[in-house]
């Protein structure tokens, strides 16, 4: 992070010892860290300048910034993070009751058939999920 015959350039970033963020940051060479216990908190020092970058979701930061009264478009997109772009998923163990289960896929399929989750997918901006697997 430096430039020939320059000082290194020194960026603070503030992520959460929780999120999976933390561990991309520490195993990328970030030297100038602020760990913090609040979104509140981290979205508060980039507006106020004490931290150069936040890394969330682009949604996430656009529901942040507005949650606690900043205006997102003053934020600039720097990239994506593929390493931290991940399927979520939903997992029942082994033990759990079959009676559950199948009321979990009959609920997901209802929002799949009704145009629900296709709502859902919109106002959350997902559009790579993957159907609910039916083997177990």
């Amino acid at each position: 992070m430096c430039c020939r015959g320059r000082e290194p350039i020194k960026l603070w970033v503030a992520t959460s010892k929780a999120y999976n963020s933390a561990q991309y940051v520490e195993s990328n060479g970030f030297k100038h860290i602020y760990y913090t216990t609040q979104d509140r908190q981290s979205i508060g020092m980039l507006y106020k300048g004490r931290v150069d970058i936040l890394i969330r979701s682009e949604l996430v930061l656009q529901q942040l910034a507005e949650k606690y009264g900043h205006d997102f478009s003053k934020l600039i997109k720097l990239a994506n993070v593929v390493e931290l772009n991940n399927e979520l998923s939903i997992a029942f163990s082994h033990g759990s009751d079959p009676a559950l289960v199948n009321r979990f896929r009959q609920a997901y399929l209802y929002l799949q058939n009704s145009g629900e989750l296709d709502q859902l997918r919109q106002t959350w901006r997902v559009y790579d999920d993957m159907p609910l697997s039916t083997n177990h």
